[in-house]
């Protein structure tokens, strides 16, 4: 099964928009584990969590462009945000998602230490800003006006479920939680605030890569997968 967004409805179709944390995707299953899933296209993942008689409306991708973290070599720094700007252009073209940016930031935090002395430690702490927030607008947004019948969120960040309840309770969206974190158990608030809860597989994310290299549909741009990603 292999949708796309922004194809035709009929009366009986069940509308499902696919909202997406890339933060807790990139970090739940690709990050440090699987290199070689990191061509992932989040058209096919969208599609792979259809039923029969959904159709995909919207994909909608919050993220954050990478920041230059104090410990990195400039030349590493430069080659990672490269790889990260062609994997969003290559599932903009596979897929026609909305890739919506917050912003990343990476400064010193004073922490307790567990087991003194010292009694305090500075560490550098990078943080995403700004794409759960992202989310949230897009979800509801798109509730408000009625873009879809079902809001499917990639995510186990547990901060969504005021959000979720929302969905249903306001706008009576059907809402299905889907888990990136490979190890863990869908968090429980979520749990509380949706309809279905799975959680992916590295068998479905091996099913759901990309063509080594993506070509527009006239032709004129191709973006091919990252060499490290092989």
């Amino acid at each position: 099964m292999d949708h796309k967004p922004d194809v035709g409805t009929t009366a009986t179709t069940k509308r499902v928009a696919v909202f997406i944390d890339g933060f807790n995707l990139y970090y739940g299953a690709l990050h440090d584990k699987n290199e070689n899933l990191k061509w992932l296209s989040l058209r096919k993942l969208a599609s792979n969590l259809l039923k029969n008689d959904e159709t995909l409306v919207a994909i909608t991708f919050c993220t954050a462009l990478a920041t230059w973290r104090p410990w990195e070599q400039q030349n590493d720094f430069h080659l990672r945000m490269s790889r990260q700007k062609q994997y969003w252009r290559a599932n903009e073209i596979d897929g026609n998602i909305k890739v919506v940016l917050g912003k990343n930031v990476c400064n010193k935090k004073i922490y307790r230490v567990v087991e003194p002395p010292p009694k305090f430690i500075e560490v550098y702490r990078p943080e995403e800003k700004s794409s759960d927030v992202n989310l949230v607008l897009a979800m509801v947004e798109a509730a408000m006006d009625n873009e879809y019948d079902i809001a499917l969120l990639i995510s186990n960040d547990a901060d969504f479920s005021t959000c979720l309840k929302m969905l249903r309770d306001r706008f009576s969206k059907q809402v299905r939680v889907v888990s990136p974190q490979l190890n863990a158990d869908v968090a429980y608030e979520l749990r509380q605030n949706s309809d279905v809860q799975q959680k992916l597989t590295v068998e479905t994310l091996g099913s759901c890569q990309m063509k080594p290299s993506v070509t527009t549909a006239d032709g004129t741009q191709t973006v091919k997968k990252p060499k490290v990603w092989e």
